[in-house]
């Protein structure tokens, strides 16, 4: 029988799909799945699957020899083995501490296996370059965004971090091996060039998405790091109970593995255990549209199928305040991502409109937290475009200086064949009959294409990925900052030069063929849950800190706040997997300073 994939579990990294030696895997609406009849049940896709979602149901795997309760002690234990958890053990061990590295998956890495944009702004590197140090402006820029409505202190804690971290991994001699110094024309500065060559980069069609991408690399570099200087590294171990003195202190954990209970024993604890997202109690309170799907095409998870919030449920036992209302549980829209990278581009060209399942326009700029899709019937839409629109941006993309955007549409027309097989692209060669293929009302829908079209002869077309016109992007909608901590102007896009990223000047959808690229809520990440203080110490309703106790990562609050300013602000200045590593390395350097 063939193997199968345990799709609510499956984040869609594409790895199963690009390594399948039979081409047996395919994509439908937001999942991966095995087609029978042609997988030889080989296994390889099981072997690799991150998120271990893929069986053989006729030979599951024989259960673990049981064993009687494992006692371990440690200096520091780490819960949790992604880009928060990875840094802060291999900082606590490079530092001599005796340290355990719990992970509940078969793998390091977690979220962080998936992404990329981990950003380091400034490092010895780019002192003796010439560049100059961005910390000053960009703590400036942050306080007057946001002022007292978040933890102000944390936040320059944190990009100081950023550069202290870098200067120990060049200290170790560890950052030279993946990355190298060079000039970044989209973001006007100096930057850091990932250099390293996984095998699994030559084959993606999407190079921002999967298996990898800079947080594979840092994470697995890290460990392999980490189990140099002595640290132990227990995975398939899930932390379950915080155990605490008699005052109250954090003194190590009770976990489970797959042949019993395991008891640590240590001086601090670092909880970095991810995100939340597929825990459905839990996103019921951060985000309780996130599972409202009855009748609706469900949001795409793409965080790993660990993120069940055990860290938080763990912390909210022992009395640690956990920040409900300021968290970032974001579900962008309109967008087709994670799909082939290709497509992503071409349905965000300048002449592509978005409409929903009815065929009418949805108008967003920037993000949101809930995105564009989640107002409109069904929470699903098309990105409509015409195959000028894919010429010309095939051609942009094919002669671009950016190395992921020749990647991307290097195997295009394959990628739009499969798009259109799988039915999340819909070609028609006329206007009207693409009307018909999507259920719209026909003649509402062309006198809205005719509309359109009017109105880009007419020079009334915005052909700007970024904010809107005549929006200084200060508190409303817009494109995200850019530059190294976002750089000094809040009209820049993100990573983009101020005023965003120039796109070609826009054309009418006028020569066939048409297509339909089907645009759903997509879920890249969640940062919410324990309340840290400025050294990422734990702390209680009453702001005392739980001694002894740590948190980095997704699943603290850290400095976020809710809605377009979380999104739009704060992301572009630190992003999610940043703030993850900085925040593991400070978490790791408090826990330090408390063991001795």
């Amino acid at each position: 029988m063939a193997y199968v994939i345990d799709q609510p579990n499956c984040s869609c990294c594409h790895r199963c799909k690009l390594e399948c030696p039979v081409g047996a895997i395919h994509f439908k609406n937001s999942k991966y799945y095995i087609e029978p009849d042609i997988c030889t049940s080989c296994g390889h896709c099981s072997t690799i699957c991150h998120n271990g979602c893929i069986s053989d149901p006729e030979n599951p795997k024989p259960a673990a020899a049981p064993h009687g309760r494992i006692v371990k002690e440690c200096d520091i234990l780490v819960i949790g083995a992604g880009g928060a958890g990875t840094v802060a053990a291999a900082k606590a061990a490079d530092m001599g501490k005796k340290v355990i590295l719990m992970e509940k998956n078969w793998e390091v890495g977690g979220s962080a296996a998936f992404g990329h944009m981990g950003r380091i702004a400034y490092s010895k590197w780019h002192e003796a370059a010439g560049a100059e140090d961005p910390r000053d402006k960009t703590y400036a820029r942050f306080v007057k965004k946001l002022g007292d409505r978040t933890n102000i202190k944390l936040f320059r804690n944190i990009i100081d971090a950023n550069v202290d971290m870098a200067n120990w991994l060049i200290d170790t001699g560890e950052l030279e091996k993946g990355f190298e110094l060079y000039d970044d024309p989209m973001r006007g500065g100096l930057g850091l060039k990932y250099t390293y060559q996984y095998y699994l980069n030559d084959l993606r069609t999407d190079p921002s998405i999967g298996p990898g991408d800079s947080g594979w690399y840092i994470t697995n570099a890290l460990t392999e790091f980490f189990k140099s200087k002595g640290g132990e590294l227990m995975v398939n171990t899930r932390a379950e109970i915080l155990l605490t003195d008699d005052s109250g202190a954090v003194i190590g954990v009770l976990a489970n593995d797959p042949g019993g209970q395991v008891e640590v024993h240590a001086k601090a604890v670092i909880v970095a255990a991810g995100a939340f997202t597929r825990n459905r109690d839990l996103m019921n309170k951060f985000q309780p549209l996130f599972y409202q799907d009855e009748g609706c095409e469900p949001v795409h998870i793409y965080t790993c199928a660990t993120c069940t919030g055990d860290g938080i449920v763990m912390c909210e036992k022992i009395g640690a305040h956990i920040d409900y209302y300021n968290k970032r549980a974001a579900m962008f829209g309109p967008m087709h991502h994670p799909f082939s990278y290709c497509m992503v581009a071409l349905s965000r060209g300048a002449s592509a409109i978005t409409v929903d399942s009815t065929g009418e326009e949805i108008k967003q700029f920037g993000m949101t937290e809930i995105g564009a899709l989640a107002n409109v019937p069904g929470h699903f839409g098309w990105s409509i475009l015409d195959q000028q629109d894919i010429d010309a941006n095939v051609e942009e993309n094919k002669n671009s200086p950016v190395v992921d955007s020749r990647m991307a549409v290097s195997n295009w027309e394959k990628d739009l064949a499969d798009e259109i097989a799988d039915g999340t692209t819909v070609k028609a060669d006329t206007l009207e009959e693409l009307a018909d293929k999507l259920g719209f009302d026909k003649a509402k829908f062309m006198s809205f294409i005719a509309q359109h079209n009017q109105d880009i002869k007419d020079g009334k077309g915005n052909g700007m990925f970024g904010p809107p016109p005549g929006g200084d992007n200060e508190d409303g909608p817009g494109g995200m900052p850019g530059g190294p901590f976002g750089g000094d102007d809040d009209d820049e896009g993100m990573g983009m030069p101020p005023g965003g990223m120039m796109m070609p000047a826009p054309r009418p959808l006028e020569k066939g063929p048409f297509y339909a690229v089907k645009m759903k809520m997509f879920h890249e990440n969640s940062i919410g849950g324990m309340t840290i203080d400025e050294n990422a110490a734990v702390l209680r309703p009453d702001g005392s800190v739980i001694p002894g106790l740590y948190a980095a990562g997704d699943n603290t609050r850290g400095f976020m706040v809710p809605g377009e300013v979380g999104v739009q602000f704060i992301e572009g200045v630190v992003s999610a997997m940043t703030y993850a590593m900085n925040s593991g390395y400070l978490a790791s350097c408090s826990a330090i300073d408390y063991v001795d």
